[in-house]
């Protein structure tokens, strides 16, 4: 008898723990993080000069292709405008599109900004 009782409080212990763990794969989510809009506003040009356009195109590898975003970059001038000196007004660039075509949108904006600092470099020069 107690043998049996001793076989039974065994095997009654072995199967409760058995089913009574969690199953972590059942339980766990996905998590998705998608990227929709990037921001980046500065006032100093040196920070546009050495920006990282690579790093800013790992943001949109997770997307799905046909994930919608934008990305904007701004520069807001600190100089004070005096009378006769050139000066620049703020500078703000958009572009939106899909994951898919990230890197040829990024790519155009990198353009458009390196135009916008090398105009500014020789702007600055001439000021001087």
């Amino acid at each position: 008898m107690k043998l049996r009782f001793l076989l039974f409080a065994t095997f009654l212990t072995l199967s409760l723990t058995t089913f009574a763990q969690r199953d972590e794969a059942k339980n766990d989510s996905i998590f998705s993080n998608n990227v929709t809009a990037i921001n980046i506003d500065t006032d100093n040009v040196d920070d546009l000069r050495n920006f990282d356009w690579e790093e800013m195109l790992e943001f949109f590898n997770e997307n799905e292709a046909d994930q919608e975003f934008k990305f904007s970059i701004a520069y807001q001038n600190p100089d004070k405008k005096e009378k006769g000196k050139f000066s620049y007004d703020n500078f703000k660039f958009s572009v939106t599109g899909k994951s898919k075509d990230a890197e040829k949108l990024l790519k155009n904006t990198e353009k458009v900004v390196s135009k916008f600092v090398k105009i500014y470099d020789q702007k600055s020069t001439d000021k001087q």
